[in-house]
């Protein structure tokens, strides 16, 4: 009967069933008889339409050897099919959907041995399968799936076996090898990004969870053992082939597991852990190293659904905050990956992870998660990784909405909503969404109100504040931190159409100013709740932020913000509207304000810009810091873009900055003589400037403050003992800043400011907190809620008399004569080597030797001006309406030939502070060819090119060698320049 049963089968029947051993006994791995097996092979590979037959077949003989128990013939028929699969991998689609069925067979018996036999075949089957196969017929990519889940269910302990007891350590560490070996063949495929991240969603959660840490070291340890097995593996593949006298013994070699077989189990077991966790390193690597944005992107948010998730069932089981350890190992997580992914497609994990958090919305128990996603993108920014393409501004303005909205200032009718760059991501928070008001449904990143904030609220406005200053860390443009502060301060500055319409007008009505810039996007406030949720507070964090990335950018080292491109300084130009911060109601403002002041006049400030130049823009375009700062490579850059930038430079409009910043300090000062406090940060604020900005701050800061001095004898101004003491003492102390900066003190007028400081010193008419230097802006801040310091009695004040400076015109020319005398003796530089690089001593020097250096009469004539605030607004006003009536007159902007050189940046040569300032009696007529000062804030662009900026041109030669320079010169300069052979020949 056997014979005749084989007579009448089919062919191919025959030749499976003959690939089949027979059955022996103790034999634990059976394989197909050879010679069969190739025959079988050459006749399915030369008849293709045996294939579907061939599939069938042993489909039916799996479902049967299976429910018969023999785990042998299994074997053979993975064997079979493993075997086939590589022999035509072009024709697997014919007889796909029996591989993943005969598959799904030995998975659901759930042995083990047969579990570890099929990854063999299931990684030939996802090394050959079809991809587009896969996408189009849903049949065949449900049966992949649920292939997938079969094997993803082996890493968990319950999944693997019916036993009560559970499972042993080794048997659980062999079911997730199972499962992770099949993962690695799926990570492998192309295949995994096919079905819109479902297999991601299924991949992803085994890959975490064999990483996950069961103590501090675990992931840490990991990380050094695949970073050694790299390096192994680099170096051999560079090795040339060894000789046989080379070749190690049997004895040199160790056995694979000797440590573990000469330690314990625990530490057998504890290495078989680690190796599954190699494993999972190396299918995470495959997914991220894939040059595939959308895999990225799909991976990257199958990790923060993992993460977010683990972290709030560990919330909820421990504490309000995710714990370190979660912390830690979920951010050396995040930059491990992205050091694989492709330099070009790094932006993308930045962009997903900010993405899930601006439109989350802002509940108590969210914000443990928001936590988590805001720590990512801060340690993403701060690190050393380079992400080219990254767009630094959607990421700011992201940043700054989620601030404002965890401040409660949106709501109903406001305008802070999310940006709308950010609107399409993953949705991680489904199971909030009840938590939103109705009129406020389908809207992301909405508020439910709290009446007081929570420790995790603070620390996440914290922590967002540090992602914004790390936004500087890595420089893609020359103006990137310009933009990052404009940006930042653009929302401090009340706009032209609302009801403060001048900043002389904020400066003097600060309450109207910040509730102008309040109503022009609808910040609502509720009274009801803490402090906290307000403008004010809004606005200590951006100034916060704006100090952070001022620090972030000079900060030095290996990811520092300035040396990777050049970028440009920050001139006065990015504080220009910001000076009613310094009359802001909250004294916090006030504080964070002078704070960002200070640290940008100390970091960013040079002894270069300490000289008076004609250059009136020497603060408002800054050279580069790490740029070109060879006198003839600038020279040459700036005469090649010359053309292109003639116009965009000349509508620098002259600045204001100082003149009101001083303005403010005045009304201040007069405001509350009596506030100590205030008094030391306004004497902070004024020696700084003068320590940083030189004669440029003394120009508009001596006739201020003399006039403070006048004030003090007028009681309807200064009206009591103590305030007179107070305002007298700020006084005497800047004139003692003068002394001490231009070095005056052998000088009559030092000798008479020293005198009277003493005097009033002896007869305890001195604020002893008013010194040089001055006290530190912490110090200041620690001590605002007591007084102080001792204040003077009152019999003393009575007896003793104040006696004002009176040298005005001697300390002047003091001041002129320190002035010149630093600049006709500069420091003297190292000499160069002969040969190297040639020098151009008449056209790069700003005066010959042997030129008597002369201090600009204006700048002396606006020192020695009388000051009043009613003068000083009415020379900002007249100076701004000037320029801006000839930027409307195309004769206001022309140059004329006559009288005026053209220099090399297209604008004619001026007299004048670097900050633009003139005295307001007395404007030069050359001022009419500069137009105004547009706020380049209202035109930002918020996506800029990772290139050198061509908008904001490295000024020539650091801009105080020379200011103008004729066609002449530059002609001369390039005869100087050329062989001596070639300049006979021409002459």
């Amino acid at each position: 009967m056997h014979a005749v049963r084989q007579s009448i089968r089919p062919k191919h029947q025959v030749l499976i069933l003959k690939c089949y051993p027979r059955y022996q006994k103790n034999v634990t791995e059976v394989k197909p008889n050879s010679s069969e097996l190739s025959y079988l092979l050459y006749y399915a590979s030369t008849r293709r339409s045996k294939l579907q037959k061939v599939g069938s077949f042993l489909e039916k003989k799996t479902s049967d050897d299976v429910h018969k128990a023999r785990l042998g013939n299994v074997q053979v028929t993975l064997s079979i099919l493993k075997a086939l699969i590589e022999k035509i991998p072009r024709d697997l689609p014919l007889y796909a959907h029996h591989v993943l069925r005969i598959l799904s067979i030995v998975l659901r018996f759930k042995d083990l041995t047969l579990a570890e036999n099929s990854t063999a075949l299931f990684e030939s089957f996802c090394q050959h399968h079809d991809v587009a196969t896969l996408a189009a017929d849903q049949e065949h990519i449900g049966h992949y799936e649920d292939v997938i889940r079969f094997y993803a269910g082996f890493a968990s302990e319950q999944g693997s076996s019916s036993s009560k007891g559970g499972l042993s350590a080794p048997l659980r560490l062999r079911w997730k090898a199972v499962a992770l070996d099949a993962m690695r063949s799926i990570t492998a495929s192309e295949a995994i990004g096919a079905d819109g991240g479902r297999q991601m969603s299924i991949v992803m959660p085994v890959l975490l969870q064999s990483l996950c840490p069961d103590d501090d070291g675990y992931f840490w340890i990991l990380q050094q053992r695949f970073q050694a097995t790299e390096l192994t593996d680099k170096e051999s593949a560079l090795n040339r082939r060894k000789s046989n006298a080379t070749v190690q013994t049997v004895d040199d070699v160790s056995r694979p597991g000797s440590a573990a077989v000469s330690a314990t189990t625990d530490d057998a077991d504890r290495l078989a852990e680690e190796e599954v966790g190699m494993q999972a390193l190396h299918s995470l690597k495959q997914i991220f190293t894939a040059n595939n944005r959308a895999q990225i992107r799909m991976a990257t948010a199958a990790i923060i659904r993992f993460v977010c998730g683990n972290t709030t069932r560990e919330v909820a089981s421990s504490g309000p905050s995710p714990p370190i350890q979660q912390r830690q190992w979920t951010t050396a997580l995040v930059e491990t990956v992205t050091r694989w992914t492709p330099v070009q497609d790094r932006f993308i994990i930045v962009v997903t992870i900010m993405e899930t958090l601006v439109r989350s919305p802002i509940a108590e128990e969210n914000l443990v998660q928001q936590l988590l996603l805001t720590t990512l993108v801060d340690c993403l920014l701060k690190s050393s990784i380079n992400m080219i393409g990254l767009s630094v501004m959607d990421v700011l303005l992201g940043l700054v909405q989620h601030i404002l909205l965890l401040l409660q200032l949106g709501g109903k009718g406001s305008n802070v909503l999310p940006h709308h760059q950010q609107t399409d991501a993953i949705d991680l928070f489904q199971e909030t969404s009840g938590l939103m008001s109705e009129p406020a449904l389908g809207r992301p990143g909405m508020i439910k109100e709290v009446s007081s904030p929570s420790s995790s609220r603070q620390e996440l406005l914290d922590l967002l504040q540090h992602c914004i200053g790390d936004l500087a860390t890595h420089i893609y443009y020359s103006d990137q931190v310009a933009d990052i502060i404009t940006a930042i301060l653009l929302r401090l500055k009340p706009s032209a159409n609302s009801s403060v319409s001048t900043m002389a007008a904020a400066i003097e009505h600060p309450e109207a100013a910040a509730q102008a810039i309040a109503n022009s996007v609808q910040l609502q406030e509720n009274p009801k709740t803490d402090d906290f949720f307000s403008f004010g507070t809004a606005r200590v964090t951006a100034l916060r932020a704006v100090k952070e990335v001022i620090l972030v950018a000079n900060t030095k080292g290996p990811t520092s913000g300035g040396t990777a491109i050049g970028r440009n300084r920050l001139g006065v130009r990015v504080w220009e509207g910001t000076q009613w911060l310094l009359r802001d109601p909250d004294r916090r403002v006030r504080r964070a304000y002078v704070d960002a002041l200070l640290t940008w006049l100390r970091l960013e400030m040079s002894k270069d810009d300490l000289r008076l130049l004609d250059d009136k823009r020497q603060l408002l375009n800054r050279p580069s810091k790490t740029g070109d700062s060879t006198e003839w490579g600038q020279l040459t850059r700036r005469a090649v873009s010359n053309a292109s930038h003639r116009e965009r430079q000349a509508k620098a409009s002259k600045s204001s900055f100082l003149q009101l910043l001083h303005l403010a300090i005045y009304d201040n000062a007069l405001e509350a003589p009596e506030s100590e406090a205030d008094l030391l940060l306004l004497h902070l604020l004024l020696v700084r400037l003068v320590e940083g900005l030189g004669v440029n701050a003394a120009k508009e800061g001596l006739p201020m403050i003399l006039r403070l001095q006048e004030d003090i004898n007028i009681d309807a101004v200064i009206a009591t003992p103590t305030a007179k003491l107070n305002i007298g003492s700020i006084v005497h102390g800047y004139l003692w800043a003068l002394t001490e900066h231009f070095d005056l003190d052998s000088s009559r007028a030092g000798y008479e400011i020293q005198t009277e400081i003493s005097r009033r010193k002896r007869h305890k008419l001195w604020l002893d907190a008013v010194q040089l230097p001055p006290i530190t802006l912490d110090a200041i801040m620690t001590t605002t809620s007591a007084a102080l310091f001792e204040r003077p009695s009152m019999p003393v004040l009575q007896r003793e008399s104040l006696k004002p400076f009176d040298s005005r015109d001697a300390l002047v020319e003091q001041i002129a004569k320190s002035y010149t005398e630093s600049i006709a003796s500069p420091p003297s530089s190292p000499p160069t080597s002969p040969g190297r690089h040639f020098s151009l001593p008449v056209l790069l020097t700003s005066v010959a030797p042997s030129a008597k250096i002369e201090f600009p009469p204006t700048i002396k004539e606006a020192m020695l001006a009388e000051w009043t605030k009613e003068t000083c607004i009415a020379g900002v006003e007249k100076a701004t309406t000037r320029t801006i009536s000839l930027s409307g007159s195309r004769t206001g902007t022309n140059l004329s030939a006559r009288g005026r050189v053209l220099g090399l940046n297209g604008n004619s040569t001026a007299n004048g502070s670097p900050i633009g300032g003139q005295s307001p009696s007395r404007v030069s007529p050359r001022d009419g060819s500069t137009p105004p000062y547009q706020q380049a804030a209202l035109s930002l662009p918020f996506r800029r090119g990772s290139g050198p900026d061509d908008r904001s041109p490295t000024p020539l030669s650091s801009s105080e060698h020379s200011p103008t320079l004729r066609v002449d010169d530059l002609k001369r300069s390039y005869s100087w320049c050329k062989p001596a052979t070639e300049q006979q020949h021409c002459s």
